[in-house]
């Protein structure tokens, strides 16, 4: 009789440990996942955020090569002043010092020099920010890695 109640007991014993072992595999595969989806909204947000950061690098770099042909325009010259959504207007240059916004609604008179060194240390910023970007990019991309091997086990 007690070798019965014995091996009821093992069994039923078993039986838990085998539950209580599923359920700390559910919950921790449950874990894993909410890490996942985590990692992969960051993941998200980041490369929309470097798609926006390389977008203002070429604007830059638009804009320097704009800059570096000033000295070649001509007094009076005619150009096209964007009004905005594909708007222009004509408009007669006056070869004077470039006009910058500083913030604040505030404008400052500015050399064709003095313009090109503040968009090369805007561009060098930029491009400091984008490898910061892709370093972070490559951290997440191997914590989800690592964690996807984790689930898989």
């Amino acid at each position: 009789m007690k070798s019965q109640n014995q091996t009821q007991n093992q069994k039923q014993s078993q039986s838990q440990s085998s539950q209580e072992q599923k359920k700390q595999n559910n919950n921790s595969n449950a874990e894993l996942q909410a890490e996942l989806q985590i990692l992969a909204s960051n993941y998200e947000a980041l490369q929309s955020k470097l798609e926006n950061s390389n977008n203002q690098l070429t604007s830059l770099l638009s804009l320097k090569e704009t800059i570096s042909q000033y000295p070649e325009i001509k007094n009076n010259d005619e150009i096209l002043v964007s009004l905005g959504s594909n708007i222009f207007t004509k408009a007669l240059l006056k070869k004077d010092d470039l006009i910058v916004g500083i913030g604040s609604d505030t404008l400052v008179n500015k050399s064709p020099e003095e313009v090109s060194k503040i968009i090369n240390s805007q561009i060098e910023a930029v491009n400091e920010f984008i490898l910061k970007l892709e370093e972070t990019l490559s951290e997440i991309s191997s914590k989800i890695l690592k964690k996807q091997l984790e689930a898989n086990k």
